[in-house]
């Protein structure tokens, strides 16, 4: 094989020499993209590993790239004069990219990029040109869109040298996405930490008594206006509205139920299945349905369970399944899968899909797959600069913050992507 391979270069050599001998020396007559060394061409070597993906976020900064121009074959750096590069956006390349490669991404709108020269120079007798800057922006954009931009060589004005064809264009697959917060509500008289929030149905409930109310809210949520209602406060038919102030700890187990904690011990329930008549009732005939957990320092819901950590034990995280099937009646079924030790390290662990979101001190969020049968999988880190809120909620897919002053933003989350938020 070695030999048949020799043996053709040589063919081919022999029959290039009897094409210049014969007084053809039109080098566009040659294929040079296939045989750039014969003559000298112009190329973006960075384009042999286009596409390049890129990222931009709404709110956020500038994203920049550099590339060059290079001189190769025969004349490389022989020649005696500077080579004047034009460098372009070729949105024309959009189509003909996506019916190649089955996909349907549109143009980068003009204002959200710009290229800091049209023009790259190779300067006489050198083969490399100057560095060629690429910005994109986030300006004209819309977040959850996906954009192409070619970029590459249209023109240059050596005539000793050609275009090659395979190497001139750059393809920059840019992923836009919108970490930015839409604010949706003013909270009332919620206090200060410690105080609960949470989703139920199409509502957020909050329990005030950080001003030692004791009041329990609900906001319902206005999908088509994208913002909450005012607070409505909810009334009980045993005790006052002005009586919550007395439970440590509030959590929804379930699409109906709440559980609250009494003077850090009892657990009593709380049905819901009339908050939308901004009405709940005590379960279990007004009494408590399980005592003992006086030395849990945080309560966390988690599909059916209640998730107990105590930093006493090194942040030991474990688990209280809750039955709820029996209407009005709820109980301790049995004790779960702990989750292990170490989460006192985290200033807020919150439910999240099929997992725990966790925030440490300095605002970094953290994932933890959960299975269905308790087992956590490690952390993978999903953003920063989240201690600015006091309290983060779950609604749905998305996330609510609340920062110092009460103020709730919406963010649409999304755990696949890392929320810079600082």
């Amino acid at each position: 094989m070695k030999r048949i391979t020799v043996n053709y270069f040589c063919f081919l050599i022999a029959g290039l020499a009897f094409v210049l001998i014969n007084g053809c020396n039109k080098k566009d007559s040659l294929p040079i993209p296939e045989f750039p060394d014969f003559y000298g061409s112009i190329s973006i070597p960075q384009a042999a590993n286009s596409p390049v993906n890129a990222s931009l976020l709404i709110g956020g900064g500038d994203t920049s790239f550099q590339f060059q121009v290079l001189a190769v074959g025969d004349h490389s750096e022989g020649h005696d004069r500077d080579i004047n590069v034009t460098i372009q956006a070729m949105p024309q390349l959009v189509d003909s990219f996506n019916a190649k490669n089955n996909t349907n991404y549109t143009i980068m709108p003009q204002g959200s990029y710009e290229l800091d020269s049209g023009n790259a120079v190779i300067k006489a007798q050198k083969s490399q040109s100057n560095n060629v800057t690429l910005k994109l922006s986030p300006k004209n954009i819309t977040g959850g869109n996906t954009y192409l931009l070619p970029v590459g060589i249209t023109a240059m004005d050596n005539p000793a040298f050609v275009i090659n064809s395979m190497s001139k264009t750059l393809f920059f697959i840019v992923k836009v996405s919108d970490h930015s917060a839409k604010m949706v509500l003013q909270l009332e008289n919620i206090g200060d930490n410690p105080f609960s929030c949470f989703k139920m149905g199409n509502n957020l409930i909050t329990f005030s008594y950080g001003t030692g109310d004791g009041v329990m809210r609900k906001y319902s949520y206005d999908s088509s206006a994208v913002k909450f209602s005012p607070g409505a406060v909810i009334t009980n038919t045993f005790i006052s509205s002005y009586n919550y102030a007395s439970f440590s700890a509030f959590i929804p187990i379930s699409s109906s139920y709440i559980i609250i904690r009494y003077s850090g011990d009892g657990l009593y329930g709380l049905d819901a299945n009339n908050i939308d008549n901004n009405s709940v009732s005590f379960t279990n005939s007004i009494s408590a349905f399980a005592f003992g957990y006086t030395g849990y320092d945080r309560m966390i819901p988690y599909k059916g369970s209640i998730l107990g950590l105590t930093l006493a034990s090194n942040g030991l995280l474990d688990n209280h399944i809750v039955d709820t099937a029996t209407a009005g009646v709820l109980s301790v079924s049995g004790q779960g899968p702990d989750l292990g030790s170490g989460w006192g390290i985290y200033s807020q662990i919150i439910p999240y899909t099929d997992g725990l979101l966790c925030v440490t001190s300095s605002g970094d969020l953290y994932y933890y797959p959960v299975s269905t049968d308790f087992k956590v999988s490690p952390a993978k880190k999903v953003g920063t600069g989240w201690n600015k809120y006091k309290k983060i909620v779950p609604f749905g897919n998305d996330l609510l913050g609340i920062d110092a002053n009460n103020v709730v933003y919406r963010y649409s989350f999304n755990i696949n992507e890392e929320w810079d938020i600082k």
